[in-house]
């Protein structure tokens, strides 16, 4: 997990149903996309997991399934899947 701190930043784009996560400061990124609308963000300078995206939060039900959602994305992340359920939920009312 996490070792030292950077700041994470989650937000949804309710109009367009995607949830952003955003680890340390925005960078230049290319995503690689999963099933389930889910988009893993790596760095292009360092190749190293930078965010992730959500397209279809609602639409594919991760909304109702947070703690999965938070299990996928704190693998990629290196993030406690308990700060991505609460920061998820928070922004998400979910």
């Amino acid at each position: 997990m996490l070792t030292h701190k950077l700041h994470l930043s989650v937000t949804y784009d309710r109009p367009v149903d995607v949830l952003h996560i955003v680890l340390g400061e925005p960078l230049a990124y290319e995503g690689d996309g999963r099933p389930g609308g889910i988009e893993l963000d790596y760095s292009l300078d360092e190749g190293m997991p930078c965010g992730a995206k959500v397209i279809g939060l609602k639409k594919y039900g991760w909304s109702s399934r947070i703690k999965e959602l938070a299990e996928i994305l704190s693998e990629h992340l290196s993030v406690d899947s308990a700060i991505l359920i609460r920061d998820i939920a928070m922004h998400t009312n979910g």
